[in-house]
């Protein structure tokens, strides 16, 4: 917990330094939507997940949280724009009590354990691994393929299309215009 601890800081300190929220949750994200910038979309404070209930109504848009610490690891959050609900839409943002606010939020979970590797990113989908025999393990979206190889057709189904006579007929077609 103390790595993902620390991977946050390291994180928080890169947003605080002009990197881009979403580029980053893409990089480093283990939530659900680290593919999609770690987009939460518009959100009620009741749609918030409970972490987030107290941080967003205090956060200015465009302020990234301080890191939050969940039994999955270490939350960061960026309040990208806060609206007024549809029943307080005439009055200014600043003057509708939290509860009748829609926030559209970014998020980035770090888990705990997937941080004790700098190659852990993305639910834990990293480019490689080392096996305890040192061995080189690629996960199975870098591995190479096995070629895949069809079985055999039987002749004369109409299927065999690799068995083709010069004109290009496959030979069962042939034979049973010829019959």
């Amino acid at each position: 917990m103390e790595a993902a601890q620390e991977k946050a800081r390291d994180v928080l300190q890169q947003l605080r330094q002009g990197a881009d929220f979403k580029q980053m949750a893409v990089a480093v994200s283990a939530g659900q939507q680290a593919l999609e910038g770690g987009d939460l979309g518009w959100r009620t404070v009741e749609q918030l997940p409970s972490l987030f209930v107290e941080v967003a109504p205090r956060l200015q848009p465009g302020q990234v949280s301080e890191p939050i610490r969940s039994p999955s690891g270490f939350h960061l959050v960026k309040l990208l724009e806060v609206r007024n609900a549809p029943a307080a839409a005439d009055t200014p943002v600043a003057a509708v009590p939290a509860a009748d606010q829609v926030y559209h939020l970014r998020h980035i979970l770090l888990k705990a354990g997937a941080a004790d590797s700098d190659t852990a990113t993305n639910s834990g989908r990293s480019s490689s691994t080392t096996a305890c025999s040192g061995e080189k393990i690629l996960p199975p979206w870098r591995a190479p393929s096995p070629r895949i190889r069809s079985p055999p057709l039987p002749v004369g189904s109409g299927l065999d299309i690799a068995r083709q006579t010069a004109t290009g007929i496959p030979t069962g077609i042939k034979q049973t215009q010829a019959g």
